[in-house]
C-alpha cells in the first residue's frame, strides 16, 4: 500500500519534537521547577513525561517495541493514574535537564523511525504492543493513536512554556 500517511506521521513527531526541545534549550535553570501550584507539574517533569510518553506508550504500546528510557524515567516522569511518583519541587529529585533532552531526543527519533517502517494499511489496525486499561478506551486505532501523541507532546510543550514564563513575570515583578 505504501507508507506515505505513516511518513507524514513521523515528520509531525519530528516537526513537534523539533520545537519542544528547541523551547527547552530556551528554559533557563530557575525556571525549570516552576509549578502552578505545590505537586503540580513544572517544565523539568513536562519535559522529562514527553519522553516517556514517546517512550513507553508509542514506542511500547502503539508500535510494540522495547522501550530505550533509563530505568528511573517511568515512575519519575508517568502520570499518577499509570503509577508515577508525586511530582517532587526539588531539581535534585530528577536527572539533569541535559540527560532528559538527550533522552528525550534519541526516544523521539527511534519512534520516528519506526513510525516511517510502517505500511499505511497498519495505520487502521489496533496498536501493536499491550494497551494499559486507563487508555484503551482512547487507543484503539494505530493511526489516530500515533497522531494524539504527537498532539500530546505539543499540549505539554505548551504547558512547558507557559510556566517557565509565569516565573519570568514573577519574578520581575
Amino acid at each position: 500500500m505504501g507508507n506515505e500517511r505513516a511518513t507524514t506521521i513521523a515528520e509531525l513527531f519530528q516537526w513537534s519534537m523539533a520545537e519542544t526541545i528547541a523551547a527547552a534549550k530556551k528554559i533557563p535553570e530557575e525556571q525549570r521547577i516552576t509549578q502552578a501550584e505545590p505537586g503540580k507539574a513544572h517544565p523539568t517533569w513536562q519535559l522529562g513525561h514527553m519522553a516517556v510518553v514517546t517512550g513507553n506508550a508509542v514506542m511500547g504500546v502503539c508500535l510494540g517495541r522495547a522501550p530505550t528510557l533509563p530505568p528511573n524515567y517511568g515512575p519519575l516522569f508517568a502520570p499518577a493514574f499509570l503509577g508515577g511518583q508525586a511530582i517532587e519541587s526539588d531539581a535534585s529529585a530528577y536527572p539533569p535537564w541535559d540527560e532528559i533532552i538527550e533522552t528525550y531526543m534519541i526516544v523521539g527519533e527511534e519512534v520516528a523511525a519506526a513510525i516511517k517502517e510502517l505500511d499505511d494499511s497498519e495505520l487502521t489496525g489496533p496498536p501493536r504492543g499491550p494497551v494499559p486499561p486507563p487508555l484503551q478506551d482512547r487507543l484503539k486505532i494505530l493511526g489516530p493513536a500515533l497522531a494524539a501523541f504527537a498532539m500530546h507532546n505539543a499540549y505539554h510543550t505548551g504547558q512547558m512554556n507557559l510556566l517557565a514564563a509565569l516565573n519570568t513575570k514573577v519574578a520581575a515583578e
